[in-house]
């Protein structure tokens, strides 16, 4: 039988999290991961959609409550470090150091756009 719940857990700095994992079958198939999130309002909302899709016999589709996707690499940076949600505070520094280098200078281009040749010159 199909079922979707939420797990409590702790990032590395001790933040507490909830996690939406769901099955497609019973206890023999295994756990897929639907989300993570910061409160459990968030998660309660997440498994109360995914249990509407379990319940209609529909696999349930992540891509369609994804927020738009990134058309520059300033946006694509900017979700990625909202992301790493598992790294120290010197790590993250680390990050803003090296976006701060490169974001000036090919920030506002196209994901499309940006080839080995682009990267190639960046590091020349």
């Amino acid at each position: 039988m199909a079922s979707a719940w939420i797990s409590r857990y702790a990032t590395s700095s001790g933040e507490r999290r909830f996690r939406v994992p769901f099955r497609l079958g019973g206890r023999e198939t295994t756990p897929r991961h639907g989300g993570s999130f910061k409160t459990q309002r968030e998660a309660q909302a997440r498994r109360a959609w995914m249990w509407a899709s379990l319940r209609t016999l529909r696999v349930p589709d992540l891509r369609l409550i994804t927020p738009t996707n990134p058309t520059t690499l300033a946006d694509l940076a900017e979700r990625w470090q909202s992301s790493r949600v598992d790294v120290s505070e010197g790590t993250l520094a680390t990050y803003r150091v090296a976006l701060g280098r490169l974001l000036p200078r090919i920030g506002t281009t196209a994901l499309e756009r940006i080839d080995a040749a682009m990267v190639a010159e960046l590091v020349a």
